[in-house]
């Protein structure tokens, strides 16, 4: 009955912590979010902004919201990222309601290092409002691309990053750079997976024993 029950335990531990690699090896969204102390002479401002990102047939599409709220009404106008080596080059296809960008290479993000592209939401700070989205595409071209291929990597510098965007517009003209939240990578939870498997086959061993 030990056994039994034993490797049904197992099952349902190794089956869930493959789904739960799954998942995570196929995400599509960096969330940027959590208190910030920026320059202004202020508490706290919660800054949100969430990009769902996708990739097929040589064209990244971003779809960037800027989900910061009152009072705090800043404007979303830089975004840094970086990209593995297998993007051998990008460029603008459709910048949808924006005016003004540009995507240039190796480009600081503020203290962050600098970053594989830097694309500029609008010239002069401008770019997405508080509370809007707008959906903008690439052209990418390279070998065996898909999304895992894209916000990968981290900056070169004393803060490495895998992404940063700058906040403008605030009170008094402020600004600020925001990093995404850390998440632990599919590689290193595929390893957490494996020690946690290990541990249960080891205590599963023992009560047989």
């Amino acid at each position: 009955m030990r056994k039994a029950r034993g490797g049904k335990v197992l099952m349902l531990v190794a089956g869930t912590l493959l789904a739960v690699v799954a998942m995570t090896a196929g995400a599509d969204t960096i969330t940027f979010s959590g208190p910030v102390m920026s320059d202004y002479d202020a508490p706290y401002t919660v800054f949100d902004a969430v990009i769902d990102y996708s990739y097929a047939a040589g064209v990244l599409t971003l779809d960037i919201q800027n989900d910061t709220a009152s009072p705090y009404a800043y404007t979303l106008s830089v975004l840094c990222f970086n990209v593995s080596s297998d993007v051998t080059a990008m460029s603008i296809l459709d910048d949808g309601g924006l005016t003004n960008t540009s995507l240039t290479t190796n480009e600081h993000g503020d203290g962050f290092g600098v970053f594989d592209y830097k694309f500029d939401l609008g010239q002069g700070n401008n770019g997405i409002t508080a509370g809007n989205s707008e959906t903008v595409t690439f052209n990418v071209t390279g070998s065996g691309l898909d999304t895992s291929d894209f916000f990968n990597g981290l900056s070169s510098g004393d803060k490495p990053q895998v992404a940063t965007i700058h906040f403008t517009r605030g009170p008094d003209d402020d600004s600020t750079w925001v990093t995404p939240g850390l998440v632990p990578e599919p590689a290193s939870i595929s390893l957490l997976g494996m020690a946690l498997v290990g541990l249960v086959v080891r205590r599963v061993r023992n009560h047989a024993a």
